[in-house]
Protein backbone atom coordinates (compact mmCIF):
# COMPACT_ATOMS: atom_id res chain seq x y z
CA UNK A 1 0.00 0.00 0.00
CA UNK A 2 1.20 3.44 -0.93
CA UNK A 3 0.94 6.12 1.36
CA UNK A 4 -0.16 9.58 0.24
CA UNK A 5 2.75 11.83 -0.14
CA UNK A 6 4.02 14.47 2.28
CA UNK A 7 2.95 17.29 1.46
CA UNK A 8 6.24 20.27 1.89
CA UNK A 9 3.73 23.47 1.31
CA UNK A 10 2.04 22.55 4.60
CA UNK A 11 5.33 21.61 6.28
CA UNK A 12 7.11 24.74 5.14
CA UNK A 13 3.65 26.95 6.81
CA UNK A 14 4.10 24.59 9.99
CA UNK A 15 7.98 25.63 9.95
CA UNK A 16 7.39 29.47 9.88
CA UNK A 17 4.25 29.17 12.57
CA UNK A 18 7.10 27.88 14.99
CA UNK A 19 9.28 30.13 14.26
CA UNK A 20 11.74 28.12 12.99
CA UNK A 21 14.47 28.93 10.54
CA UNK A 22 15.15 26.35 7.64
CA UNK A 23 18.56 24.79 8.76
CA UNK A 24 16.31 24.27 12.46
CA UNK A 25 13.65 22.89 10.76
CA UNK A 26 15.71 20.57 8.56
CA UNK A 27 18.12 19.48 11.49
CA UNK A 28 14.64 18.82 13.61
CA UNK A 29 13.78 16.41 10.29
CA UNK A 30 17.36 15.07 9.94
CA UNK A 31 18.44 16.40 6.46
CA UNK A 32 20.26 19.08 5.49
CA UNK A 33 18.80 22.64 4.25
CA UNK A 34 19.50 21.92 0.49
CA UNK A 35 17.34 18.30 1.23
CA UNK A 36 14.72 20.28 2.68
CA UNK A 37 15.07 23.12 -0.03
CA UNK A 38 14.24 20.31 -2.56
CA UNK A 39 11.13 18.98 -0.45
CA UNK A 40 9.45 22.12 -0.41
CA UNK A 41 10.18 22.19 -4.21
CA UNK A 42 8.71 19.02 -4.77
CA UNK A 43 11.27 16.32 -4.75
CA UNK A 44 9.92 13.60 -2.87
CA UNK A 45 11.87 12.15 0.10
CA UNK A 46 13.11 8.79 -0.14
CA UNK A 47 10.57 6.07 0.63
CA UNK A 48 12.43 4.71 3.66
CA UNK A 49 12.33 8.39 5.17
CA UNK A 50 8.86 8.90 4.73
CA UNK A 51 7.68 7.40 7.80
CA UNK A 52 9.92 8.57 10.00
CA UNK A 53 9.38 12.49 8.92
CA UNK A 54 5.44 11.68 9.35
CA UNK A 55 6.46 10.51 12.80
CA UNK A 56 8.07 14.29 13.36
CA UNK A 57 5.78 16.23 11.87
CA UNK A 58 3.01 14.62 14.00
CA UNK A 59 4.93 15.81 16.89
CA UNK A 60 5.60 19.02 16.07
CA UNK A 61 2.10 19.71 15.44
CA UNK A 62 0.76 17.97 18.86
CA UNK A 63 3.56 20.32 20.17
CA UNK A 64 1.60 23.16 18.06
CA UNK A 65 -1.71 21.96 19.71
CA UNK A 66 -0.81 20.94 23.12
CA UNK A 67 1.35 23.21 24.54
CA UNK A 68 0.05 26.33 22.60
CA UNK A 69 3.38 27.01 20.55
CA UNK A 70 4.79 29.36 20.71
CA UNK A 71 4.06 30.77 24.24
CA UNK A 72 5.41 33.93 25.13
CA UNK A 73 8.43 32.04 27.25
CA UNK A 74 9.41 30.86 23.72
CA UNK A 75 8.88 34.60 21.74
CA UNK A 76 11.52 35.74 24.16
CA UNK A 77 13.69 32.32 24.05
CA UNK A 78 16.90 32.60 21.90
CA UNK A 79 16.42 30.86 18.34
CA UNK A 80 19.20 27.91 19.83
CA UNK A 81 17.13 27.97 22.68
CA UNK A 82 13.68 27.39 21.08
CA UNK A 83 15.48 24.61 18.93
CA UNK A 84 16.16 23.02 21.67
CA UNK A 85 13.29 23.57 23.96
CA UNK A 86 10.64 22.32 20.92
CA UNK A 87 12.97 19.29 20.32
CA UNK A 88 12.92 18.31 24.73
CA UNK A 89 9.13 18.73 24.24
CA UNK A 90 9.07 16.41 21.28
CA UNK A 91 11.41 13.61 22.72
CA UNK A 92 8.85 14.14 26.09
CA UNK A 93 5.82 12.53 23.71
CA UNK A 94 7.82 9.55 22.87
Amino acid sequence: MTSKPLNFKTIEALRKQMLLTVKDMAKILGASRQTYYSWVSGIEPRPSRTAKLRVTIRKMVNVLRDEGWPSTEVLEMEPADRVKYLSDLMEAQE
